[in-house]
C-alpha cells in the first residue's frame, strides 16, 4: 500500500472514473475511490489529512465486496495482502476495478522504465509542497537531476 500526502496525478495519468458528489446515505464512507488509467487511488476522508493510498492495476489480484458486522466493505487483494476498505457501493467499485485492471493492467506501473527528469522534478516538487523537503534539500536534489 502506497501512502502519500497528495492525490496529484503522475505524468501520463488520467482519471477515468470517480464517484459523483452525492456519495451515499447513512454512515459516511472512510475512503473515496478514484480510478485512473494507471492505478486505483483511495482518498482518506477523515480528519482532512489529504492522505491517499494507491495500487497499480498490475499489483491487484482481486477486488470483491465483503461484509463484516452487517457493514459492506471492499476487499482488495494487492501485492499478496488483503486490504479491507470502507467505500460507498463496494459491489460497484469491485466490478469497476477489475474491469479497468483488465483494460489498463498490462504493465501499468512501468516498474522497469526509468522515470524521466521531468517526472522526478514533479515528484520532488510534490514533496517540497507537502513540507517533506526543505528548500535547500529541494535545490540540492534538483541540482543532481541536471548532472
Amino acid at each position: 500500500m502506497n501512502w502519500t500526502l497528495s492525490n496529484k496525478l503522475i505524468p501520463g495519468e488520467e482519471v477515468v472514473d470517480q464517484p459523483d458528489e452525492n456519495g451515499g446515505f447513512g454512515m459516511k464512507a472512510v475512503y473515496t475511490p478514484v480510478l485512473t488509467n494507471r492505478r486505483v487511488i483511495f482518498k482518506f476522508n477523515s480528519l482532512s489529512t489529504g492522505l491517499v493510498q494507491s495500487f497499480y492495476y498490475d499489483e491487484i489480484t482481486d477486488a470483491r465486496p465483503t461484509s463484516r458486522l452487517l457493514v459492506k466493505y471492499l476487499k482488495l487483494t494487492a501485492r499478496g495482502r488483503e486490504h479491507v476498505l470502507h467505500v460507498y457501493e463496494p459491489d460497484s467499485w469491485a466490478w469497476k476495478i477489475m474491469e479497468y485492471k483488465e483494460q489498463f493492467g498490462g504493465g501499468a506501473s512501468d516498474k522497469a522504465a526509468k522515470p524521466s527528469a521531468a517526472d522526478l522534478l514533479v515528484m520532488l516538487s510534490t514533496l517540497k509542497d507537502n513540507g517533506l523537503l526543505t528548500d535547500a534539500e529541494f535545490e540540492e536534489k534538483r541540482g543532481r537531476l541536471n548532472r
